[in-house]
């Protein structure tokens, strides 16, 4: 007897590209979440839907249709970019090898292409595209908690709404607030305490300690 295989290998290897593909892209969510499920080609148009801010909460004047007319408009974006990565594996090269050659491949290819495709996403972030930055270029060094705050209360300033917002760092950003919260917790050492003792213990007095 034997078994009867369909192009199953092929969504094998289409699986294992898929999942380190999405998980590299996860920031692109921040700014994006309409993803049609057909795929498109380069020189395609899709348009992305632009919801205006509400208008402000009315008090109640006998109905409800005060201030409940909205604006919901589209821009046309053309897709201007094609990426690819191409791995091969020969009948020979798969059986000489214990591993799952073809698949481990794809899986870091895929990985590659999202990041590169991450990276080509990025830059369009300029100042010529979205004007004054929250706060200025910094090195990762430079970076804190407080240039976070800075971050926050520039979203305020222009009324972004609270949720939802994301921030997308690099590592090295990361790691900087990693290291100045550790500071965080570091506590000032008490001040000094002198331990006064005479002979009597009705004598007995210590001075300078901290509760």
């Amino acid at each position: 007897m034997s078994n009867t295989l369909t192009n199953v290998k092929d969504i094998k290897v289409a699986q294992k590209a898929l999942t380190p593909f999405t998980a590299n892209l996860m920031p692109v969510t921040s700014f994006s979440t309409n993803f049609g499920p057909q795929p498109s080609d380069k020189g395609d148009t899709v348009r992305v839907p632009l919801i205006g801010a509400p208008s402000g909460s009315s008090d109640f004047a006998g109905d409800y249709t005060s201030n409940s007319d909205s604006t919901v408009t589209t821009m046309p974006v053309t897709l201007n970019r094609h990426k690819f990565k191409t791995v091969h594996v020969t009948a020979r090269e798969a059986s000489e090898t214990a591993m799952d050659l073809l698949d481990t491949l794809v899986a870091t290819a895929a990985q590659q292409l999202a990041q590169d495709v991450l990276l080509d996403i990025m830059t369009v972030i300029t100042l010529a595209n979205f004007g004054t930055p929250g706060i200025a270029a910094l090195a990762a060094t430079s970076f804190d908690y407080k240039k976070v705050l800075g971050l926050r209360e520039a979203c305020g300033a222009v009324k972004m709404p609270a949720s939802p917002r994301s921030l997308v760092l690099d590592a090295g950003y990361v790691n900087a607030t990693s290291d100045k919260a550790g500071s965080l917790l570091t506590f000032k050492a008490p001040s000094t305490s002198t331990t006064v003792t005479a002979a009597s213990a009705s004598n007995q007095a210590v001075v300078n300690c901290v509760p």
